[in-house]
């Protein structure tokens, strides 16, 4: 079963998204560091704050609500218990590089939500063996975007190719596992298609994927429904299509794109 997430800190947008069958409404708090790494990219540096948490969290009938909070530092455990305290289903922890990071995380949660370790960094790519077995967590994902600025790559789904992160979601599924990977944009639209991305998110065994900015930006609240319905039947439908057919397809589709970049 395929989940949705789709960031936004508009009440009014979140009860739409959570009425026509988001899973997951994401409030994103994470400011630190993220200008020096991202500033000179085509990409969204929220603005989003922690009064926002109890603001979306009021507009949810059946969506959980994420919260990505800052790496750790000093002001954390205050951070984590204001997110709790403000109705945070899920915390997800960006930028860390080590389990003891999120150990930490673990201690200071004390189960009063559940966690997501957001897997951006090499060093945490490197550690998920050790990940894969702490059974406080309840799920994982797959940052694309700054994993492929610290590896160097020149197109975030470069990330999907390499043979270090085949092994990781390899990992993670013969622990059962649950994990997600990276964003998608609306089915049919793309230099990349959106439903090549979700046929390979299946493939690899991803079941979680955050809707794009450009997915939410393209349609009226009335095609909200619509549109989720299809990227989950295309997800489903995936498994009875050529998956390695589609795997050869998004390969070369993501190396001319890096090819451009």
């Amino acid at each position: 079963m395929l989940e949705l997430l789709l960031i936004t800190n508009e009440p009014q947008q979140a009860k739409e998204w959570d009425a026509a069958g988001v899973d997951i409404i994401f409030i994103d708090l994470e400011i630190a560091g993220k200008h020096e790494r991202q500033g000179h990219l085509n990409t969204v540096i929220s603005s989003h704050n922690i009064e926002d948490v109890s603001l979306i969290k009021a507009e949810l009938s059946t969506s959980k609500l994420l919260v990505r909070v800052n790496p750790l530092n000093d002001s954390s455990h205050a951070e984590v218990e204001e997110v709790i305290d403000r109705g945070a289903d899920i915390i997800m922890l960006p930028m860390f590089k080590s389990s003891d990071e999120v150990s930490e995380l673990v201690e200071m949660v004390a189960g009063r939500s559940q966690i997501y370790p957001l897997i951006e960094t090499p060093e945490a790519l490197s550690e998920i063996e050790s990940l894969a077995v702490m059974d406080s967590i309840s799920g994982f994902h797959f940052g694309l975007n700054d994993l492929h600025l610290a590896l160097n790559l020149n197109f975030m789904f470069e990330v999907m190719l390499l043979p270090e992160f085949q092994r990781a979601t390899e990992v993670l599924k013969e622990h059962n596992r649950l994990f997600g990977v990276g964003g998608v944009a609306r089915m049919g639209t793309g230099m990349l298609p959106g439903e090549v991305v979700v046929r390979e998110n299946f493939r690899v065994g991803s079941q979680r994927i955050i809707l794009s900015r450009g997915f939410k930006s393209e349609i009226v609240a009335e095609e909200y429904s619509e549109e989720i319905a299809l990227v989950k039947k295309t997800y489903l439908n995936s498994a009875s299509i050529d998956l390695e057919a589609n795997r050869r397809n998004f390969t070369a589709l993501v190396k001319k794109i890096a090819e451009v970049k």
